[in-house]
C-alpha cells in the first residue's frame, strides 16, 4: 500500500489464469482494435506476454479476472476494508 498525505493507494495485480478465456478476450480485441493498439495478431500478443515475469510487489493483492465481476468486486472490497479503516473508505 502506498501512503500519500491524506490518501492510501491500494495496489492490485490483475491476471487471467484461464488461458482459453484470455485468448478469447484478445481475439475479440483484435477484431476491433484501438488506434494505439500495437499487436496485430494472437502470436505477437502471446509471444510478448509469455516473455514477461510479472510478480506481486509488497502489499499488492492478486485478482484473477477469469472470475465473475461480482466475485472480483467482492474480493476488492474485502481487501480494501482489511487494510483501510472504515472511516478512510469513501
Amino acid at each position: 500500500m502506498i501512503y500519500s498525505r491524506k490518501h492510501k493507494v491500494v495496489s492490485f495485480l490483475c491476471d487471467c489464469t484461464d488461458k482459453n478465456e484470455w485468448l478469447a478476450r484478445l481475439e475479440k480485441r483484435l477484431m476491433n482494435p484501438m488506434p494505439n493498439q500495437y499487436f496485430k495478431n494472437i502470436k505477437e500478443i502471446y509471444d510478448h506476454y509469455n516473455k514477461m515475469n510479472i510478480k506481486l510487489v509488497d502489499n499488492e493483492f492478486y485478482i484473477d479476472s477469469c472470475n465473475k465481476v461480482e466475485i472480483i468486486i467482492q474480493q476488492v472490497m474485502e481487501h480494501i476494508k482489511s487494510c483501510c479503516p472504515i472511516k478512510d473508505i469513501i
